[in-house]
């Protein structure tokens, strides 16, 4: 199975990026048919916080050196980025070992862009932007307008995957704080949680358009079964309503 790379908080005080790891997990966990088939295809290597210092010291955006994180992938040391150095070595020996990196993401939030949106390094490749398509049909705050998938930004662990394993389907997710142009209401965990969850859902997505599957559907068989079962539901329903009609009539 080939791997997916999920991290967050690697910027300390950007809270949503927790919200939306935790809907993606709930998704994974959770008895869906489409969380199944994406356990069944994929391995998931996650990272939760990659900035634990910078988080327990209410940074915002540094660690205790007072460096950014998010630009020291490709020359992290052991000794001074041990939490980047870890994840980075991680990544590249998955992509080395389990047929290649299929999804990067590095989540983040947004003080100033609204919305969702997506930060990749792929060019003018279509199946970035099929996914980011994807994403736009699975979840309602992500707007592809505010995407970016020519954003090259040297040290940042999207640019630096994108480099080292060719993928384009290397992503910044990011979510703003508050609310997107279109949104009726201002973001909070719930929608948070929505944008992590349909980022697997997209993937998902996007397998199925180049390589159509009917796992996810009932066999005849469990519709008939189905069927059958809401017919004699149905049955029960008029019957019961009958009865009481009837029993109503009587009394009058």
């Amino acid at each position: 199975r080939r791997p997916i790379f999920i991290s967050a908080r690697v910027h300390p005080g950007e809270t949503p990026a927790s919200y939306m790891l935790e809907g993606l997990l709930e998704f994974l966990a959770s008895d869906c048919a489409a969380a199944k088939e994406m356990l069944r295809r994929y391995v998931f290597f996650v990272v939760p916080v990659l900035n634990p210092d910078g988080v327990a010291s209410g940074h915002h955006r540094l660690d205790l050196r007072g460096e950014n994180l998010n630009r020291v992938y490709g020359k992290a040391t052991l000794e001074h980025h041990p939490a980047i150095f870890a994840a980075q070595a991680a990544c590249l020996n998955a992509h080395q070992h389990q047929g290649g990196i299929r999804l990067y993401l590095d989540l983040h939030a947004h003080s100033n862009r609204r919305g969702g949106f997506l930060l990749g390094d792929s060019g003018t490749s279509s199946e970035a932007r099929l996914y980011g398509w994807a994403l736009g049909r699975q979840c309602g705050i992500f707007e592809y307008s505010q995407s970016d998938f020519s954003e090259s930004k040297r040290g940042t662990g999207k640019s630096f995957m994108a480099t080292a394993t060719g993928n384009p389907l290397s992503f910044t997710v990011e979510c703003h704080y508050i609310r997107g142009h279109h949104s009726p209401s201002p973001f909070g965990p719930m929608a948070w949680r929505q944008m992590g969850a349909s980022c697997l859902l997209a993937l998902l997505e996007l397998d199925f358009l180049a390589k159509p599957r009917r796992s996810l559907c009932p066999s005849p068989s469990v519709f008939q079964s189905r069927q059958r079962e809401g017919l004699w539901a149905l049955r029960c329903l008029e019957g019961r309503r009958t009865g009481r009609a009837g029993g109503a009539g009587h009394a009058a």
